[in-house]
């Protein structure tokens, strides 16, 4: 039975590792935005307003979602919101399609809501259809485009 809970200071190498493999995974199809070989274990989350949860099956961290909640950007034309933002979200390869990452999104979404939040955002990269497809299963819409243009 897979358990969701929020991350400890021993589940960090773990997260590096799934950090690891999926930036692995991108950088195949975005070698020019992707480089390997980098320490990928994240930090501890030392902000009330962030957080880190993971799933764990068997005793092993083999996925996780981080984020925070923080205001809708004060620009003029924006309607004042809080926003809950996945920042990440990733399960071992080898445990993907068992509902492991809707299982994180739900126990993310349901923090969002705690904490005031009135919608949910992340972003996902365009070369990675399988993602897409996970989120919009999900409920999350496109809100806009972010565009690259190689300059070298």
């Amino acid at each position: 039975m897979v358990t969701i809970r929020e991350a400890v200071a021993a589940d960090l190498p773990a997260m590096g590792r799934i950090l690891e493999e999926m930036t692995a995974e991108y950088a195949v199809f975005l070698p020019d935005v992707f480089m390997t070989g980098a320490d990928l274990t994240p930090t501890p989350a030392d902000n009330p307003d962030h957080i880190r949860f993971v799933a764990e099956l068997d005793g092993m961290v083999v996925g996780f979602a981080f984020g925070m909640v923080q205001p809708q950007p004060p620009y003029p034309v924006f309607r004042p919101r809080t926003i809950a933002l996945l920042q990440e979200l990733g399960v071992f390869s080898a445990y993907r399609n068992r509902g492991i990452g809707t299982l994180l999104i739900e126990r993310f979404t349901e923090w969002g809501r705690e904490r005031g939040a009135e919608a949910m955002q992340l972003n996902v990269y365009a070369a990675a259809p399988r993602a897409v497809a996970f989120y919009e299963r999900h409920g999350f819409e496109p809100l806009g485009i972010r565009m690259t243009k190689p300059l070298a």
